[in-house]
């Protein structure tokens, strides 16, 4: 059995091994003229049509062509967009919408209430993160071209936030639905595609567009978009000059600072651990005891875990909501200490006094982790029995409830979208449907009242997720981001990369 001091030195020797940076270079596009922007970006784009939309990293492929009915500031909160005013009727169930006057798509036609509500009823069919957002949404009706009611089966806490999100950015509906739409945009935002910049799978290129309503809040007038899966390579990238700024590893942030780079870091969108889908013990039988669950979270060493894993660029956790949000109850952070002798205590109560065998997917987005999770449960008598997966495949297999854990990252920047992916029976991020009572109620709760009232009800479905051990969350990822000092960049409150409006010429 390992000491505390052995477990974070045997933690930092595979960190080492894995934050090295090599002296490769990156493959794409070279920096353009003055007046453009070029960003390296960690994930290919899926989609332009708005209802294939995903959200975390794909947003900047979005942001140049598209506006949304809402604009999210840098620091969280909502602005006019192409919406510029809105409010709830008593009821909670019917959202008024003043439109803005005098857009234009690209392909020339207005954007009215017409458009709204073909593109939100696109959203709710689509294959994006926002179909499900938009499940409470019954209607768009059109009072007027710039006037409309969006009419909900029910109340729906995160609405507002999800319309200044990719699922509400209004693509022309003479383009929807069209296969066209999902390799050539067609929305209002402030560029438009440059097809001879743009090789699918390499770089995505734009240059403004003339006719755009808010040409002053976009500097540039070329953005150019360069997919790099590399962290190595793409940390590189800024140091050569090819590329402007990109989404940095914690474990670089040293290495850029050397270099000369600006390295922005902020409070993350999503938590990092354990998804403990079998709470009713259908795959292994152990986790349908709540002292397992609780066994398994105190195993976890969640402080050492952020330390060496991410250069202590986080927030150690026991529950889901994310900090900067007013669902979360901060008092519950530290519910699980660190503590093996309690961890196996539990196992005992619960009849495991030698332990059990868990079956885990390998955690392939998080290499370094698979050794760190086997280290700790098996100190506490839990043989983690790591399954090999194809990358193509491996979140289709995680949410075919195969497997009663995984390791994985999930955004819950906004409490209600949180509780919809992850915390309700049907959730998807609950392949398994388990169900509890009390957090049923609790979650109808939520739903029906408003202000501090609402607050209090998070609070309290916050402690019973925490006290059943729904999950077993580690930590909150920073969101960190490596620039050249020729840019000027402001982080986004709780989304993984800057927005593009977020960046400007250093002065």
């Amino acid at each position: 059995m390992r000491s505390r001091r052995e477990v974070l030195a045997y933690l930092a020797a595979g960190a080492v091994a894995a934050g090295g940076v090599s002296g490769c270079a990156a493959t794409g596009a070279k920096r353009g003229p003055s007046g453009t922007l070029t960003l390296a970006t960690a994930k290919d784009l899926n989609s332009f049509a708005p209802a294939d939309a995903l959200d975390a990293h794909y947003v900047q492929f979005y942001q140049p062509v598209y506006d949304a009915l809402l604009s999210i500031a840098p620091d969280g909160g909502y602005q006019p967009a192409l919406a510029t005013s809105w409010a709830y009727d008593e009821s909670l169930t019917v959202l008024r919408m003043t439109l803005r006057e005098g857009v234009t798509f690209h392909d020339g036609r207005p954007f009215d209430g017409a458009a709204v509500a073909a593109n939100l009823s696109a959203t709710k069919k689509g294959t994006g993160t926002a179909a499900s957002a938009f499940g409470s949404l019954r209607t768009v009706k059109v009072h007027s071209p710039h006037r409309v009611d969006l009419i909900l089966s029910e109340p729906d806490p995160g609405l507002v936030h999800q319309l200044g999100g990719p699922g509400a950015m209004m693509a022309s509906p003479a383009a929807l639905g069209r296969p066209g739409l999902k390799t050539t945009p067609v929305g209002t935002g402030p560029y438009v595609l440059d097809p001879k910049g743009t090789t699918a799978t390499v770089q995505y290129s734009f240059v403004r567009n003339p006719a755009y309503w808010n040409r002053a809040a976009y500097p540039y007038d070329r953005i150019v978009l360069v997919f790099i899966a590399d962290p190595t390579a793409r940390v590189n990238a800024v140091r050569s000059g090819q590329v402007d700024g990109t989404f940095g590893d914690p474990l670089n942030a040293g290495v850029a600072r050397d270099a000369g780079l600006t390295v922005t870091t902020s409070p993350g969108p999503g938590f990092q651990g354990l998804f403990l889908f079998d709470r009713e013990g259908r795959l292994a039988p152990e986790l349908g005891d709540v002292r397992v669950r609780r066994a398994v979270n105190h195993a976890l060493d969640r402080e050492g875990i952020v330390k060496i894993m991410a250069d202590g660029k986080g927030r150690p956790t026991s529950q889901v909501f994310n900090p900067q949000s007013t669902a979360a109850d901060l008092s519950l952070d530290h519910t699980y200490p660190y503590d093996p002798g309690r961890a196996r205590d539990l196992l005992a109560d619960a009849g495991h006094p030698h332990g059990f065998t868990l079956r885990v997917p390998q955690p392939l987005n998080y290499p370094n982790v698979a050794p760190v999770l086997g280290q700790l449960l098996g100190d506490v008598g839990i043989t983690v029995d790591y399954v090999d997966l194809p990358s193509q495949t491996v979140q289709d297999q995680y949410l075919a409830g195969r497997y009663p854990v995984v390791y994985w990252q999930l955004q819950s920047s906004e409490p209600w979208q949180a509780v919809n992916f992850l915390g309700t029976t049907e959730s998807g991020w609950n392949p398994l449907h388990a169900s509890d009572p009390d957090i049923t109620a609790q979650i109808a709760k939520v739903r029906a009242v408003g202000g501090a009232a609402q607050t209090a009800a998070y609070h309290e479905l916050d402690r019973l997720y925490v006290e059943k051990a729904w999950f077993a969350p580690v930590f909150f990822p920073d969101a960190v981001y490596f620039s050249s000092p020729s840019v000027k960049v402001t982080p986004q409150s709780l989304q993984i990369v800057p927005s593009i409006q977020n960046f400007s010429p250093a002065t």
